[in-house]
């Protein structure tokens, strides 16, 4: 019985999860675009684990492991990806891509392009149209596309992974016989409320030739440290044996300059619900920022912060009372960023 449902999650949503699922891929977006390698000029790696669908029907989670590591080089990313996606002992892939990515400057935005390649090894356990045990294991060539533009708070990113559709040595007519072509489009933006609050909405749609999955986006963060938000990701419609595979998810996280920690929790709202207890994501993540990359950050922020400071000084609308409220408080936030 276990076997026959992982079967029916692999024939009804299979091809849209060729590769691996993220719900955190905002935090670590080079591991689904080649292009944002190039994005920071220091070294820059990220650690992703999920277990999805935990407890589901008694059998193993579906889990994933990726790890990245990027750095730009004057206008030259590169970067490396290793990832792992064992789904529920039924069907596992492993591989590994190297990326390279070119940087074009204009009008004050950056464009940048980006190739990835690499292999993969698929051990395929259960025939996804019979539920039959099988054992066929493939290495095949993979490669992808990315474009990723970035001007001002505003993102936008297209990538194609699985541009060589390459085919696997699996029964005639499996879902899974041929590695697909998706196209993956992003839209981020991000909006500093005030000193404290600043918010990060996102989209996400993952295209195939015959499936399409939205996932919406929107975290905030506090004091420039602490994170937390929500995301709906949309499930297969029709008369699928897994709709409502998805829904919605919450995050918390901690962001402490070069230390990152990010943790959420997938919940599904219908039969995948009905028999599992969820699913689990983490990423970690650390960037070598140089020190004197780190106190020019911490210069530019007080700068604004003495501004404030000024501002609130020569406001004749704000009583005295409250003027010396509002300046105590910025010394404090000044305080806080030197320490």
């Amino acid at each position: 019985i276990s076997l026959l449902i992982i079967a029916s999650i692999l024939v009804s949503i299979g091809s849209a999860q060729q590769f691996p699922l993220q719900s955190q891929y905002q935090f670590n977006y080079s591991s689904i675009n080649p292009a944002a390698n190039g994005e920071n000029d220091f070294y820059s790696v990220r650690a992703s684990l999920r277990d999805q669908w935990k407890n589901l029907a008694g059998v193993d989670p579906i889990r994933t492991q990726i790890i990245t590591g990027t750095k730009r080089f004057n206008n030259n990313g590169l970067g490396v990806t290793f990832f792992n996606d064992d789904f529920g002992g039924s069907y596992s892939a492993s591989g590994a891509s190297f990326s390279y990515s070119r940087r074009v400057q204009f009008g004050g935005s950056d464009l940048f392009l980006g190739l990835s390649a690499g292999s993969s090894k698929y051990n395929i356990l259960v025939d996804p149209n019979s539920g039959e045990n099988v054992n066929t294991i493939d290495a095949v060539f993979s490669a992808s596309f990315g474009a990723y533009y970035v001007y001002d708070d505003f993102r936008f990113g297209l990538s194609v992974p699985g541009l060589t559709n390459s085919n696997l040595e699996l029964p005639s007519g499996s879902p899974l016989n041929t590695i697909n072509k998706h196209v993956y489009t992003m839209f981020s933006y991000d909006r500093k409320i005030n000193q404290d609050w600043s918010i990060h909405p996102s989209i996400l749609v993952k295209t195939t030739s015959n499936h399409n999955q939205i996932d919406l986006n929107i975290n905030c963060k506090i004091k420039n440290t602490l994170w937390f938000g929500a995301s709906y990701r949309t499930s297969p419609g029709g008369d699928t044996q897994v709709q409502e595979a998805f829904g919605p998810s919450f995050y918390l996280g901690i962001d402490v300059g070069r230390v990152l920690a990010i943790y959420s929790y997938d919940i599904s709202l219908g039969q995948m619900g009905d028999n599992s207890d969820g699913s689990h994501e983490l990423t970690l993540g650390y960037d070598f920022i140089p020190e004197d990359e780190m106190e020019l950050v911490q210069h530019d922020e007080n700068k604004k912060l003495k501004k404030e400071k000024e501002r609130i000084r020569l406001d004749t609308n704000i009583d005295h009372a409250e003027r010396i409220k509002l300046k105590e408080e910025i010394e404090k936030k000044i305080k806080d960023t030197i320490l």
